[in-house]
């Protein structure tokens, strides 16, 4: 009787192993994985002091040589905002990429190689700025159909005028 205790605890102490070991193993895997996606990239020009967005602003963009996008050679364009301080322009086939498991479901995609300002009537020029630096890029939204790039840019008014 008694190695029969001993057998069944020994029984059960390889079967919980066994299980631990197959949840581990199940929880453990992850999947790596590169794609490309489409990203409209969204500028939104606002005032510096008031946070109103400013109709009728311009954003410059330069396209820099290289990039993950399959439109990254079309060339400089200029984007002019709508009436709620917004300008949008979609980046075809950009290179994404992440992992997936059980416990993670992780999005990055690169931003197109854009330097980029904005200007506006009564306003001073923004500082150039590049749509793949990362404070930048972190702020992509994921999307079904596709990848959303929200990019504020604030104004100061021109003390000069």
């Amino acid at each position: 009787m008694r190695g029969m205790k001993r057998r069944s605890i020994w029984i059960i102490a390889f079967a919980l192993v066994v299980f631990v070991g197959l949840v581990s193993l199940f929880l453990g895997q992850t999947m790596k994985w590169v794609g490309h996606k489409d990203l409209e990239v969204r500028f939104l020009v606002t005032n510096a002091a008031t946070g109103i967005p400013i109709a009728n602003a311009s954003v410059h963009v330069t396209v820099e040589p290289g990039g993950f996008c399959e439109n990254g050679d079309q060339g400089d364009f200029v984007l002019m905002t709508d009436q709620n301080g917004l300008a949008t322009r979609m980046s075809k086939n950009c290179m994404s990429f992440g992992s997936k498991s059980s416990l993670e479901d992780t999005f990055a995609i690169h931003p197109p190689a854009w330097r980029f300002y904005a200007t506006g009537e009564g306003y001073a020029n923004s500082e150039p700025r590049f749509a793949e630096d990362v404070k930048v890029a972190r702020k992509v939204i994921r999307g079904d159909q596709y990848a959303i790039l929200p990019i504020g840019i604030q104004l100061v008014k021109d003390l000069n005028n």
